[in-house]
């Protein structure tokens, strides 16, 4: 789930054929078939993030379960070569964090409330736990 939450920035989004490019890549280069990705991500709706003393609702479980795996998320960035990224994202790679940091935010653009970016910056900012 962590590594494709990286290489599949686009299942951040609302686009309805999010997931497709992951399904596809799940069974040919992980021969996984799984007809319930989607639950994978999103099962639980919706929750609460807080940051700085702040409670921000109606957050997609998504994002939920991007913020409490951001150490092992750290972890699996560094260990991915910048040309697999390079691929996957379809773009010239500068700074690997800042480069899939953009892309999530870019693709969830439906959060108001919360400034996914710098929320997500300052996340990864801090020492791993």
């Amino acid at each position: 789930m962590l590594k494709s939450m990286i290489l599949f920035p686009e299942i951040f989004s609302n686009r309805p054929d999010k997931f497709n490019r992951l399904a596809v890549w799940l069974v040919n280069s992980e021969g996984i078939v799984c007809p319930n990705i989607r639950d994978v991500f999103t099962a639980g709706g919706q929750g609460i993030i807080e940051w700085k003393k702040k409670q921000y609702s109606r957050i997609p479980q998504i994002l939920i379960k991007l913020s409490n795996s951001i150490d092992d998320l750290k972890i699996i960035l560094d260990e991915l070569e910048i040309d697999i990224l390079e691929k996957y994202w379809n773009l010239s790679i500068k700074n690997k964090v800042n480069d899939w940091l953009g892309l999530i935010n870019e693709n969830s653009k439906k959060i108001k409330s919360l400034n996914l970016e710098e929320y997500l910056k300052d996340k990864f900012a801090r020492p791993q736990s």
